[in-house]
């Protein structure tokens, strides 16, 4: 009660020849009406006739890669636990969007699947359900507990989780590199607004000893340093967007994408968050000119004969 679908699934892990690469297998069941659903958003031009023609599979660009690599340009030849060679032709790839979780993925029918990981014809790797009430899903939880305690259930919440604690990990690496650079850029304030040289300090006190008046100094100031705070932050921001955008985030790319398996090819998709860039510029640019509209205004009210000394 409560579950409106159920069905088996076939997935595992495929090493290949060398061991230090491994293909993920998912089986799909293709007279299954949901699960063509879902492949058919995953890959719209599938021919479900003449794909079961004969053994074929749909790889991820990963797995095309490494194929070519190794001279498999229209098949693969794997080996099931039983020292048999199952020769599978490559029906076509996913597409580029899905390049970020299914490099490395390859669909072939469950009944193939089954034969390539060594999986019974009536058993299989887990199950699905779907349960289309939410207030329903943590009684059906319980109730399968019940029947096994050692079933392991994973929802669908729980696997997104996942991926994002995958690159939550390595992104908080570079939050406390950044944090550790917002306290230096900090201390760099902090100096500036403590010290102010002499040839400043003579500048300020020569415009006033001709006339200048303290609002008059402070506001050539602003426009210096507003000046030099918006080229510096445009600059930044266009040398970021290069970066990321056209070269692709060399070195970053592959530590947030890299692993040991097969190469994530991911083409970065130009995205401009306005409120991003907003908190970047009263982060850093409000600080720089207080730095310096301070110190400007102390010596500003200063007697100009004074701030010469």
């Amino acid at each position: 009660k409560g579950v409106s679908y159920v069905a088996p699934r076939v997935f595992g892990r495929y090493f290949t020849q060398d061991r230090k690469h491994y293909f993920t297998i998912v089986g799909v069941d293709f007279f299954d009406e949901q699960q063509v659903r879902w492949i058919a958003k995953l890959f719209a031009q599938i021919d479900i006739k003449a794909f079961l023609a004969k053994k074929q599979m749909i790889v991820g660009s990963g797995v095309k890669t490494f194929l070519k690599e190794h001279y498999y340009d229209d098949f693969y030849n794997f080996t099931t636990p039983e020292g048999k060679t199952e020769k599978v032709a490559i029906y076509d790839t996913l597409p580029r969007e899905q390049n970020l979780i299914a490099s490395d993925i390859v669909l072939m029918d469950i009944d193939l699947a089954r034969t390539v990981l060594g999986v019974d014809p009536d058993k299989a790797t887990d199950i699905i359900l779907s349960v289309p009430n939410p207030m329903e899903r943590e009684n059906i939880r319980f109730k399968l507990l019940e029947k096994d305690f050692d079933t392991r259930i994973i929802t669908k919440k729980a696997l997104e989780k996942g991926y994002e604690n995958l690159f939550n990990y390595k992104g908080g690496i570079f939050l406390i590199l950044f944090l550790i650079t917002l306290v230096t850029f900090m201390l760099i304030l902090f100096q500036r607004y403590a010290m102010v040289g002499s040839a400043e300090r003579s500048e300020i006190a020569l415009l006033r000893a001709v006339g200048w008046s303290i609002r008059d100094v402070i506001r050539l100031k602003l426009y210096e340093s507003l000046t030099v705070a918006l080229l510096a932050f445009g600059t930044g921001i266009l040398i970021a967007y290069g970066y990321v955008f056209i070269l692709q985030a060399p070195l970053l790319r592959d530590i947030f994408l890299g692993s040991g398996n097969l190469p994530v090819d991911v083409r970065f998709t130009p995205v401009i968050a306005f409120g991003t860039l907003v908190s970047l510029f009263l982060f850093f640019i409000v600080p720089f000119l207080t730095s310096i509209l301070i110190p400007v205004w102390k010596i500003a009210i200063t007697d100009a004969a004074e701030a010469l000394k």
